[in-house]
């Protein structure tokens, strides 16, 4: 069930360039069994929500295996992880532009599938959910994307009334952990605007790198190395 409804916002355009039809599809599927997972900024940060209450206590807890054991997910997690991370590049191409590139020699290999982002560097959509099964909250998806945010000059500004709606929602089902990413985003979108005349005088770049509570320093954290994830979808 879908935590409230989103605002359609100008801000967010969606262009057929730079599409791969069966990602796409693959995608929008992603997102009519995930309502939470709409194709905006709000929709990325509740990808992270979603998948601490999923992910986090088991990538967080002993695995019994014997020491220098490879980590590998369950085969219903690799699905997920596979499935995940195809909405999350198409939501970030979406979001910020770009175009979706497919390794000539491995097509299917989604391990080595890239995102090519203006003005970013290449991410890996299917590699970062990886990480993120593994190592949980210190792999956040959402740092990378505000870092990603500003490289293009994106504003979050006007989703801020949504990131209120949709932690109040969680708030008033009892889930204050949940709530709270949200609110924290709503507080630092509403900061922005207020200061939205010094902002506008110091230039668009600037404006954009001043909203958003993500550190800066997710520049290279954005691609995973397809080795370093061989098990994560049976592909070693």
């Amino acid at each position: 069930m879908t935590a409230g409804p989103t605002t359609a916002h100008p801000a967010v355009t969606h262009s057929a360039a730079g599409t791969d039809p069966q990602f796409s599809a693959e995608a929008e599927a992603m997102a009519r069994a995930e309502p939470d997972l709409d194709f905006t900024p709000l929709g990325i940060l509740s990808l992270d929500v979603l998948l601490a209450a999923r992910w986090d206590e088991a990538a967080a807890a002993p695995s019994g295996a014997p020491s220098g054991t490879p980590w590998r997910p369950s085969p219903e997690q690799g699905r997920e992880i596979a499935r995940f991370g195809i909405w999350l590049g198409e939501a970030l191409r979406r979001t910020l532009g770009g175009v979706w590139e497919r390794a000539p020699e491995a097509p299917e290999d989604l391990l080595r599938v890239r995102l090519l982002i203006p003005d970013g560097p290449p991410v890996t959509p299917v590699g970062l959910l990886c990480r993120r099964a593994q190592e949980g909250r210190r792999a956040r998806i959402w740092p990378i994307y505000q870092y990603l945010r500003r490289r293009a000059g994106v504003p979050l500004d006007p989703f801020g009334a949504d990131f209120l709606a949709r932690g109040r929602h969680h708030l008033d089902q009892g889930h204050a952990a949940r709530a709270l990413p949200y609110l924290e985003e709503a507080l630092y979108a509403a900061a922005s605007s207020a200061a939205a005349s010094p902002r506008a005088a110091a230039g668009p770049a600037a404006a954009a790198s001043n909203s958003g509570s993500a550190p800066p320093q997710a520049a290279d954290q954005t691609a995973v190395d397809p080795a370093e994830c061989a098990l994560c979808l049976d592909q070693a």
